[in-house]
C-alpha cells in the first residue's frame, strides 16, 4: 500500500497523517475516505503545517465534529490552479513545490494530485476513474512530461476489464426500483450505499421517482455541505417516502437487515417489506462469474447487487496511464484478488514501452502556461524528519514531446450544476 509520500517528495504526506510522515510540514488530502485519511482524527497540526484539499473536501471534514482539530490547518485549493508552497527542510534549504489538485471523478472532493519541482514532476491518482477519453479536459497535464505516476490499481486485474458508466449503472438500478415501487405499492426499497461517492446516484433516482430519499442525520449534514441542494432530494422523515439510504452498509449490517428484511429506521415499529439494491464493484470481483452482462446478481440472502463503479477498471487505467506516457507508474493499491501487489506491477509494467534510462526533464512555461501562485514558505515541525532540499541548479529543460489526445468525455461534477443538469 502507499506509504504516506511520494520517493520524489518525501517532505510532503500524501493521504496519511501519522507514523513516519507526520512531522511534514506539508500536506495533501486526495479525498475523504476512510482508507486515505489514517491518522487525520488523532492529529494536532503543529504550527506551520498545513493540510491541502479541495473546497468540498474542507465544508465535508468541517461538517464532522471528529475532525475539528484539523479544520485551523486546511488549505483548500481551487481545482487546476497551480500553487508554489515552499517548505523549509531540516537542512535549512527551502525547497519550493508546484501543486496542483485535479477532479479525480470518483467521489465528491476527490483529486488527482500533480507535484513539480525543480527536475521532477509526479501525479498521484488517489482514487480515481478516468480514462485517456477524459485527458482532453486536463490542458494542464497535456503536452507535460510525467516522470512518475503513482495509480489507484484497485481493480488493475483482468476479472475487471471493463466496467459499465456511472450512467449505464444508475439507468439500470433506476429500472429496478421503479419496477418494483410499481409492482408492489406496500414495500419500500433500501438503496445500500452509506459510504461517500454514490450522491449523483441518490440525486438521480430522487428526480426520476419525484420521491426524496430518506437519509441519517449524519448523512444528511455530510450531503448538505457537499452542496447545499440535495435538501432537494433527501430527507429525514423515514415515514414520508418509500425510498431509503440510511443506516450503515458494512457486510454484517447488510446480512442482517436482508434477513430481517428490517429497515433500520423502523426497527420497532410496523415495517413494510422490502428491497435491498447494493450498488457496487467489488462484491462482483468476488464471485466466480465477474462482471454480469446484464450487470444485476442477487446473493443468498436475496439482496440484488448491481454494477456500479467509482474507479477505473483495468482498461480504463491502462488507457489513462498509456495517454500520459510518463517514465514510470508505481502501484500503490493492494489489488482485490488473489495476485499480489508485485503481480499488479508487473502487468502495469508492460503498458509502458521501453525506453532508455534518460527521461526527458520537464518543459518549459510558455506565455499560455498556467502560471502559479505562490504559498508563504512554510517552517518544518519541530523534530521533522523531512529529506534536505536540492541547492543544486536545475537541469536545462528539453522540449516537451507532444501527444493527440482523444477527443474529452464530459466528467462527473458534484457541485450544484451538475444536480441542476439531472
Amino acid at each position: 500500500a502507499f506509504g504516506g509520500s511520494c520517493e520524489e517528495f518525501p517532505h510532503i504526506g500524501i493521504d496519511l497523517f501519522a507514523g513516519r510522515v507526520q512531522h511534514c510540514a506539508a500536506f495533501v488530502l486526495s479525498h475523504c475516505h476512510k482508507d486515505h485519511m489514517a491518522g487525520l482524527a488523532q492529529m494536532r497540526p503543529a504550527r506551520g503545517q498545513s493540510i491541502y484539499c479541495t473546497e468540498v473536501s474542507r465544508r465535508i471534514l468541517e461538517a464532522d465534529p471528529l475532525y475539528t482539530n484539523v479544520v485551523p490547518a486546511l488549505r483548500p485549493l481551487p481545482l487546476e490552479e497551480p500553487t508554489c508552497i515552499s517548505v523549509l527542510s531540516t537542512s535549512g534549504h527551502l525547497e519550493t513545490v508546484t501543486l496542483t489538485l485535479m477532479d479525480a471523478n470518483h467521489c465528491p472532493g476527490a483529486a488527482l494530485v500533480l507535484l513539480e519541482g525543480s527536475s521532477k514532476t509526479v501525479l498521484y491518482t488517489g482514487d480515481f476513474r478516468l480514462s485517456a477519453a477524459d485527458l482532453g479536459r486536463y490542458p494542464l497535464l497535456e503536452h507535460k512530461h510525467i516522470d512518475t505516476v503513482y495509480l489507484d490499481t484497485t481493480f488493475c486485474y483482468p476479472k475487471a476489464a471493463r466496467f459499465p458508466s456511472r450512467d449505464e449503472s444508475e439507468e439500470k438500478i433506476l429500472g429496478i426500483v421503479s419496477k418494483h415501487l410499481q409492482e408492489h405499492p406496500t414495500h419500500d426499497v433500501h438503496i445500500m450505499c452509506e459510504m461517500l461517492g454514490y450522491e449523483r446516484l441518490l440525486a438521480f433516482l430522487a428526480r426520476a421517482l419525484q420521491l426524496k430519499i430518506h437519509v441519517s442525520e449524519p448523512r444528511l449534514q455530510m450531503l448538505l455541505a457537499i452542496d447545499a441542494g440535495f435538501d432537494r432530494f433527501v430527507t429525514t422523515d423515514a415515514e414520508s417516502t418509500r425510498l431509503h439510504a440510511c443506516g450503515g452498509d458494512g457486510l454484517m449490517d447488510v446480512m442482517n437487515k436482508a434477513q430481517a428484511r428490517r429497515l433500520h429506521c423502523r426497527l420497532g415499529t410496523e415495517h413494510r417489506p422490502l428491497l435491498y439494491i447494493k450498488p457496487s464493484t467489488m462484491w462482483f470481483m468476488t464471485q466466480p462469474f465477474g462482471v454480469l452482462p446484464g450487470l444485476v446478481a442477487k446473493d443468498l440472502f436475496g439482496m440484488t447487487h448491481v454494477v456500479y463503479a467509482i474507479h477505473a477498471s483495468m482498461e480504463e487505467a491502462r488507457s489513462f496511464v498509456t495517454a500520459l506516457a510518463p517514465s514510470r507508474i508505481v502501484a500503490f493499491v493492494p489489488p482485490r484478488s488473489e495476485k499480489s501487489l508485485q503481480c499488479t506491477q508487473d502487468l502495469i509494467d508492460a503498458w509502458l514501452p521501453r525506453r532508455s534510462p534518460a527521461a526527458p526533464a520537464m518543459p518549459q512555461a510558455t506565455s499560455d502556461t498556467p502560471q502559479p501562485k505562490s504559498e508563504p514558505p512554510m517552517l518544518s515541525a519541530q523534530g521533522s524528519t523531512l529529506s534536505a532540499g536540492d541547492s543544486s541548479p536545475p537541469p536545462p529543460p528539453k522540449k516537451a514531446r507532444t501527444r493527440s489526445l482523444p477527443t474529452p468525455r464530459p466528467v462527473d461534477d458534484f457541485n450544484s450544476e451538475w444536480l441542476d443538469d439531472l
